[in-house]
């Protein structure tokens, strides 16, 4: 497995790919993010293990079955397959999965904090709660006294000695469904520090899926939720790369082990900025109403960069070039910044 790592001590961050990729292209797809933090955090380590499962091309969402390519040479993984013909649906091979991690976090660790997206997001949240000690334990037996189907505490994570994670980020993350998996998630609720990056427009991880998990994490003190104007990616705009290390920073300063220089780090929530950082950033205008019920091309007047924004979002969109705000949710609609100029898709 790829792995960043060195010589010196620093935070060390477990990476969890999306569900057909492997850790080769998740690196590839994250050096944005491991350059960012690299300067910010000298001396960091980020582990980038690939799943168990290898997929069939019949597992890939889009494959064209009648293509001449041999299968054998997609390296295509997952962590577990998601069985519909369950009701809840079940993950099958979860369990293999999780032994995956469990094993880097014994021979690589211990790790301070993890970073998943999608499937490797829904995977990454599950490890940041099975690593909070005995209450996560008792959490499971008691989901296994409410329902028969609920799964039990993890074998490869009962022997294991590791302390909990300082901090969890969650891009285009899910909750598991249903009574299975239950002892993930409540009584008590994750009580990881967790970023949730959600793309406005991803259409493949459905918003209800993703609020669940947001609702499952420990309350407004420890959840910061961001959303950016894209879809089903991890997105690369040094806003989002300050606000990771910004993340990062503040759930390790406590620690005693965040070591990073303040050049290059924002510690603030993009969507709760300080005032300062609020007229620095975006120089907040009046806004007029957005027109209703389409999708629209809005450009930036600031930068000129062109963002698709859903008429009725319900989030703020900030520009991914110039950090403007875009638009704010006022009274149900998507409410346009002043100067902002739009065009019907």
């Amino acid at each position: 497995m790829p792995s960043t790592k060195e010589s010196s001590p620093g935070i060390k961050v477990l990476m969890l790919h999306g569900y057909t990729q492997n850790g080769n292209l998740f690196h590839a797809k994250t050096r944005a993010i491991e350059k960012h933090l690299q300067k910010a955090f000298p001396g960091i380590s980020l582990s980038y293990p690939t799943g168990p499962l290898r997929l069939r091309p019949s597992d890939v969402p889009g494959f064209d079955l009648s293509s001449t390519e041999d299968p054998d040479s997609i390296e295509a993984y997952g962590w577990w397959r998601r069985s519909d013909t369950s009701d809840p649906p079940e993950y099958v091979g979860l369990e293999e999965g999780l032994e995956t991690v469990a094993k880097v976090l014994e021979s690589e660790g211990p790790f301070d904090g993890v970073i998943g997206f999608s499937q490797g997001a829904c995977l990454a949240a599950m490890v940041a709660s099975l690593l909070e000690g005995e209450s996560r334990k008792e959490a499971f037996k008691k989901a296994r006294a409410r329902s028969p189907l609920a799964i039990p505490y993890p074998s490869s994570f009962e022997k294991l000695s590791h302390p909990p994670l300082k901090f969890c980020a969650a891009y285009c993350g899910f909750r598991a469904p249903g009574e299975r998996y239950r002892g993930f998630y409540e009584d008590p609720h994750i009580q990881t520090p967790v970023c949730h990056v959600i793309g406005s427009l991803d259409s493949v991880v459905e918003e209800s899926r993703t609020q669940a998990l947001v609702e499952a994490t420990g309350g407004a003190e420890k959840t910061q939720v961001v959303t950016h104007p894209g879809g089903h990616f991890v997105p690369s705009g040094k806003q989002y790369l300050d606000m990771i290390a910004g993340f990062i920073k503040h759930n390790m300063s406590s620690q005693g082990k965040a070591g990073g220089t303040e050049e290059g780090v924002l510690a603030v929530d993009l969507l709760n900025p300080t005032p300062q950082a609020e007229a620095r950033k975006h120089k907040l205008k009046t806004l007029v109403p957005a027109p209703r019920s389409f999708f629209m091309d809005v450009k930036c007047p600031g930068c000129f960069t062109i963002t698709t924004v859903f008429s009725h979002a319900q989030t703020v969109v900030i520009c991914a070039g110039c950090s403007t705000v875009l638009c704010q949710p006022t009274g149900g609609k998507a409410r346009l910044t002043e100067g902002c100029s739009f065009r019907r898709k």
